[in-house]
């Protein structure tokens, strides 16, 4: 016998912006929504939008009210604050509120280790992303006119580093951490994908560009960036195809 039902009953929906990123085999189920951002559309019967807490302060407070807080076991305590830390950059990033500190004592008092958390998030940042940063900060160009910074990340630069094109989400966050006033960034690199083309980081706290971005190119956006795709194999074009329409 079947140990689950083929159909489920709820859907939980957690950091999806629209209908366009969950499968279409699960549109018919009840959805909660959960998300932080102010772009959510509000697609599910439950809409828990909170655009000043992390996911994971969501999902605690959310167990804490359905289930209690002697639900959460150390497992449990240690991984939403591990999505606690990561959100609020160790407590570093100024927009960081008091209801944090709050949440994150809640669930160290429930066993969360937090030092075990900082050693792996923090201390173990491997030889090859800390080349991968250097590579870009060398390769960093600002256009004045649009108030843009960008680097193209060829094949050669990820085997020098003996990097990969996942190393760039940390790139990215150091960027993010170091420059807090970086206006705009955009990281082209080099896909093998068939056919070929670029793939594309942009990040900026002006949404317009963001929409102007996938207005012409297909991608998703979170947050304040947009993972985007070029059809084209030079990267020097395909940066002055994003730059001309910006």
């Amino acid at each position: 016998p079947e140990l689950f039902s083929p159909q489920p009953d709820l859907l939980i929906s957690v950091g999806a912006q629209d209908l366009e990123n969950i499968p279409q085999t699960f549109w018919g189920l009840p959805i909660l929504n959960i998300d932080n951002q102010l772009q959510n559309e509000n697609f599910g019967e439950v809409n828990l939008i909170e655009m000043t807490s992390s996911l994971a302060e969501i999902a605690t407070n959310l167990i804490r009210l359905i289930a209690g807080d002697d639900s959460l076991d150390k497992e449990i305590a240690t991984c939403l604050l591990t999505g606690v830390i990561w959100s609020s950059q160790n407590f570093r990033n100024p927009k960081t509120r008091p209801k944090t500190f709050e949440t994150s004592a809640f669930l160290i008092d429930k066993g969360a280790n937090h030092q075990e958390i900082i050693q792996h998030l923090y201390r173990q940042k491997s030889i090859s992303q800390i080349k991968l940063l250097g590579k870009i900060l060398e390769n960093l160009n600002f256009n004045e006119p649009k108030e843009i910074y960008s680097a193209a990340v060829k094949e050669s630069d990820f085997k020098e580093c003996q990097a990969v094109s996942k190393d760039l989400s940390f790139v990215l966050e150091e960027l993010k951490f170091h420059f807090r006033h970086l206006p705009n960034l955009l990281i082209l690199w080099e896909s093998h994908a068939s056919p070929p083309l670029t793939k594309g980081i942009f990040y900026s706290p002006n949404s317009g560009f963001a929409e102007k971005i996938l207005e012409n190119f297909e991608g998703v956006s979170k947050g304040n960036g947009v993972l985007f795709l070029i059809k084209e194999t030079d990267l020097n074009t395909a940066k002055e195809k994003v730059l001309n329409i910006l």
